[in-house]
């Protein structure tokens, strides 16, 4: 169920669904929020919160320490939290215990155990907050989309998960993408599935960004099968498709490789004439491929997309690739198509909405 919802309906559903995940007294910083812009508010909070991960690299690299009461202070010893994290021996004076009684070896490493995993502890708090506040960002692109909130909450399985993956992202890139995610599951459940969690969990940087380049022609699940000089025209090897056939995010790359995916027809007047059409969406835009009346069904040669990367390119901020429309407008003219054109459309509901009139030539 969609209900429409004011500006700050999705800001506060997303907040609820943190209180109930990570409780009531995580937030990104105690500064003011009211009465103040947004923007002006998360960047004060990602200013300290730049700070902090300062703090934290230099207590990794044993410049300050933190006392069990929280206070950071100057180290008193060149170790390191990296030596630590190496399981390098760490010798310790007799005058470091009491009476200068050597520390027993179990101990020893419980301590140090405890002691990596606050400060773990600490750069995963960091890494959530500033998820948390790029969701925020992300809050405005996706109510610009379309301004309804779903009423029904995240299940609290799913967001167990989304937490457990994200502590652990500290590039800034790939944290955005988890804010967005975020965001977009807050306002549709079930927009972003655990497959789709564990896939991008999997992602590097350079892998997003392939992925949202073959974002720009995916279709219906599916991305136009090319040849390899159509290809180089859009800038992407054929070893770039392997490879994403290799990360799950493609299928049917390698050997004759492709699928045939039917597309719809439906009866269509043109120009006075009876015709039959079909629309493909490349969003934001509609192709519209016009055949004669008597065509009666349609595949394309396609690659598919997994549906999990299907789900994770929605995040994509897309891009219409002439180059990759005139290769469609080709494939379409080799199944009988007379003509083919393109306009923007509406993608809000389960159908895509074409103002015919404002469609333009393809030019092949």
């Amino acid at each position: 169920m969609l209900i429409p919802v004011p500006d700050g309906g999705l800001y506060g559903k997303i907040w609820d669904t943190i209180h109930k995940g990570l409780g009531y007294a995580f937030r990104p910083s105690r500064i003011r929020r009211e009465g103040r812009a947004a923007v002006e508010v998360r960047r004060d909070e990602m200013l300290m919160l730049a700070q902090a991960e300062r703090d934290v690299e230099r207590i990794k690299m044993g410049e300050l320490e933190l006392l069990p009461d929280g206070r950071l202070v100057k180290a008193g010893s060149n170790t390191t939290l990296h030596q630590l994290e190496n399981n390098k021996t760490i010798e310790l004076q007799a005058n470091d215990v009491p009476g200068g009684a050597e520390i027993p070896p179990m101990l020893e490493l419980q301590q140090s155990q405890q002691y990596l995993e606050e400060v773990r502890g600490l750069q995963r708090g960091i890494n959530l907050q500033k998820i948390v506040l790029f969701s925020e960002e992300a809050v405005e692109e996706e109510l610009q989309k379309d301004p309804s909130v779903s009423n029904e909450q995240v299940n609290p399985d799913w967001f167990a998960r989304w937490q457990s993956i994200a502590q652990d992202v500290s590039d800034e890139q790939m944290q955005r993408l988890w804010g967005r995610v975020l965001a977009g599951e807050v306002k549709q459940p079930r927009t972003y599935s655990l497959h789709a969690l564990s896939l991008l969990s999997q992602l590097s940087k350079e892998d997003a960004e392939l992925i949202a380049r073959v974002a720009n022609f995916e279709f219906g699940e599916a991305m136009l099968k090319l040849s390899a000089n159509e290809l180089s025209e859009l800038s992407i090897d054929y070893s770039d498709l392997i490879y994403l056939s290799d990360i799950n995010v493609l299928n049917g790359v390698g050997g004759v490789g492709g699928f045939s995916k039917k597309i719809e027809l439906s009866n269509f007047t043109y120009n006075g004439a009876a015709k039959r059409a079909a629309i493909i969406g490349l969003r934001p835009y509609a192709v519209v491929l016009i055949f004669p009346e008597t065509k009666a069904d349609l595949a394309l040669q396609v690659y598919t997309v997994s549906k999990p990367a299907a789900q994770l390119m929605k995040m994509c901020s897309r891009n219409l690739d002439m180059g990759y429309l005139r290769a469609l407008a080709r494939a379409a003219k080799g199944y009988g198509a007379e003509e083919v054109r393109y306009g923007l459309a509406d993608f809000s509901g389960d159908e895509i909405t074409v103002q015919f009139n404002s469609t333009q030539v393809v030019p092949v």
